[in-house]
């Protein structure tokens, strides 16, 4: 019988702490925060709208990133004229040794 009673005052204790626990709760929500309200509504929309706001500039970042890679290839790429002529020059030194070589194993 006396376990049946702490059970039942343990369980008492329990609820009220619950209740007290909602009080609490409700009362800290009620409240105003330097005016801006802190309510769980407010507070979901709030933190839905942050999301969404670093979503968007993740965005814009990973665009601008984008566009800087195509900026930077376009800017890279060689004019074909340069390259043509980088391999011609390169083409002429190698026959100007060539020649040197030929001279050098003639005599």
């Amino acid at each position: 019988m006396e376990g049946l009673a702490m059970v039942h005052e343990s369980y008492k204790l329990l609820i009220l702490a619950k209740a007290a626990t909602m009080k609490s709760r409700q009362e800290f929500y009620d409240t105003d925060v330097k005016g801006a309200s802190i309510e769980r509504a407010f507070i979901v929309t709030y933190r839905r709208m942050e999301v969404d706001f670093f979503d968007e500039v993740q965005r814009s970042i990973e665009g601008e990133m984008k566009n800087a890679e195509i900026q930077l290839s376009l800017e890279q790429y060689t004019n074909p004229m340069a390259e043509l002529m980088e391999i011609v020059g390169g083409f002429c030194k190698a026959m100007t040794k060539s020649k040197h070589f030929q001279q050098e194993v003639e005599k």
